[in-house]
């Protein structure tokens, strides 16, 4: 069993049981004893995906904190704060980020809902953004987030691109392969 991070784990005739945990968590199968299993830990907690996920979790905490606390089930079903103060903390909306906020594509990817939300993401955060991290390098991986979050501000990049060319005339538009990129133009 090989993972990029993690190394090569040799076992003789490994258990489905053992397959599966190595497919979720080699960080369990590694141990720290051996220098590789060492280098392999601390590859994987400077690594920007794990770094990114604490900063994430304590972005939780405080905006639960400054929310007062959790909000009830009925308004927040992911176990969070107001969604009125996750729009304050800089949550994706695309009104806004038409009228030119647009810092909001990136505040928006470090934001959650809730503690389900934002578990689910870390999950396949630290498992396979480590892992893309290693292989692809660090800036490719996470410009790719971003670029992520900016296509989901509208069902359609053409209407989003529309929309944004009306509301404010001095825009410039490019387009490269697949993605749309907008920059405001002051002054």
């Amino acid at each position: 069993m090989v993972d990029p991070v993690w190394g090569e784990i040799v076992r003789e005739k490994p258990s489905p049981g053992v397959k599966c945990c190595f497919a979720c968590c080699p960080c369990c199968m590694v141990g720290c004893r051996t220098p590789e299993a060492q280098r392999a830990w601390r590859r994987f907690l400077l690594s920007v995906a794990f770094l990114l996920s604490v900063v994430q979790v304590l972005i939780l905490i405080v905006t639960i904190i400054l929310d007062g606390g959790f909000v009830s089930y009925e308004m927040n079903p992911m176990l969070g704060p107001h969604y009125h103060r996750l729009d304050a903390a800089g949550a994706k909306n695309a009104a806004k980020i038409a009228r030119g906020e647009v810092w909001r594509l990136a505040s928006a990817t470090m934001l959650h809902a809730g503690w389900i939300h934002l578990v689910g993401n870390v999950l396949v955060q630290i498992r396979a953004g480590v892992q893309l991290e290693f292989i692809w390098g660090t800036p490719v991986q996470h410009r790719k987030g971003c670029m992520g979050s900016a296509q989901r501000v509208s069902t359609s990049r053409v209407t989003n691109v529309i929309m944004l060319v009306l509301m404010h005339r001095r825009t410039t538009i490019s387009v490269y392969q697949d993605q749309v990129g907008i920059k405001m133009i002051n002054g």
